[in-house]
């Protein structure tokens, strides 16, 4: 991934916002990463890194979750943002993501690129890379024509006939109709149920996931699964329980999320938080308690004055390039201190370098572009000027 394979201070907050076991989209925190970036072109580039890496994360989920937070910042961060963008970095990352990404996926980023290329990136010359991707691609071969946004798309969806027979892009079009379901049906109210009573489908009750028990016979005797963890409910629809709790199952066609009741209600939770096996005891499943020892021998270290202002300083290269120059290549060990500090100031300079050379080369893009005009206007007065004058 190139400049996008390293950390950056990013990370936490857009892997809070890309959480794999995210049922909705966090706008809180998608909306204040946007406040952290503001109009820094320094935090729009971590940003940008750190929402690349998880573009290229296995999982549907967090990269569907990922592209949602990179449309929100072009949105909401600007002209700076907008030119971290429009860079050669990510112009050939987003290719990759294009040709490398499952169908859904890269449905919903050919719907970026369309919207952006026909949108706010269109007149602006400075962000010219990616009208000319999004034109390229088309050339290519890319089928932009149906690029709306997928994101609708899950609830124009049908029930599965057989739940059992699950290839691996069903299981990813189960998971979106789950959330959407899930998001949707805020308005289920617990029932009561007792030990003997059966558990048909019919009352009216909302079925959330895709069921074939629509046309089940009611039994005598619900399944029972006991809970691994505690599990507390985000939504009105989720069931609370706590570790080593008996739950009554009610719909288990999910491969992630069942329904089932307790004494507080009935609602839906994870698979994984439970199991069929009822003599297992929860006390099995809590983490040791860890002990903590201190060792005898203490190392002192002097702690380092917290970074200053980062900014780039010709002398200090040079005098590192000297340095460098006159050291002794075989001497692995005794580097001097002053060449360490040098060496993490012009490493610290780095991403200001960068930037530097972008500016220089889109200035350059510019001028470029302004002395072709000059050329043609003075072609086309010379020309006129040949001409014989008529009165």
């Amino acid at each position: 991934m190139g400049i996008f394979s390293t950390s950056s201070p990013f990370d936490a907050d857009v892997e809070k916002a890309t959480y794999e076991k995210n049922t909705t989209e966090e706008w809180s925190v998608i909306m204040e990463i946007c406040d952290k970036v503001g109009n820094s072109q320094l935090h729009a580039k971590e940003c940008l890194r750190s929402i690349v890496k998880r573009l290229n994360n296995p999982d549907p989920h967090i990269v569907m979750q990922a592209i949602t937070l990179l449309d929100a910042c072009v949105n909401n961060c600007g002209k700076t943002f907008h030119l971290e963008v429009a860079s050669r970095d990510f112009e050939s990352e987003l290719r990759k993501l294009l040709t490398k990404s499952q169908p859904r996926v890269a449905e919903r980023l050919r719907h970026l690129l369309k919207k952006w290329a026909e949108g706010e990136f269109k007149s602006d010359p400075q962000l010219g890379l990616i009208p000319s991707l999004y034109n390229k691609l088309r050339q290519e071969g890319q089928d932009f024509s149906s690029s709306s946004d997928p994101s609708t798309k899950s609830t124009r969806a049908t029930v599965p006939k057989d739940p059992n027979a699950v290839s691996s892009q069903q299981e990813v079009d189960d998971i979106a109709k789950a959330i959407e379901l899930s998001l949707k049906d805020s308005h289920v109210s617990p029932k009561a149920h007792s030990g003997g009573t059966g558990t048909g489908t019919g009352g009216g009750a909302t079925n959330l996931y895709p069921s074939t028990a629509l046309g089940a016979p009611a039994t005598s005797e619900p399944r029972k699964v006991r809970a691994l963890y505690d599990f507390e409910a985000a939504e009105d629809n989720e069931l609370t329980f706590v570790a080593g709790e008996i739950v009554h199952l009610m719909d288990d066609s999910d491969p992630n999320w069942w329904k089932g009741y307790n004494q507080r209600g009935e609602g839906l939770f994870p698979a994984n938080f439970v199991t069929s096996d009822l003599s297992i005891e929860p006390e099995k499943f809590k983490e040791p308690k860890k002990a903590v020892q201190f060792n005898e021998m203490v190392q002192v270290k002097t702690l380092k004055p917290a970074p200053e202002q980062v900014e780039i300083e010709e002398d200090k290269i040079d005098k590192l390039l000297h340095m460098l120059h006159e050291a002794d290549p075989t001497d692995l060990e005794n580097d001097p201190e002053e060449l360490i500090q040098l060496e993490e100031q012009v490493n610290a300079m780095g991403p200001l370098i960068d930037s530097e050379l972008e500016r220089v080369d889109r200035k350059h893009a510019q001028l470029t572009q302004v002395s072709s005009g000059l050329v043609e206007a003075l072609n086309l007065y010379h020309m006129l000027m040949r001409e014989p004058y008529h009165t």
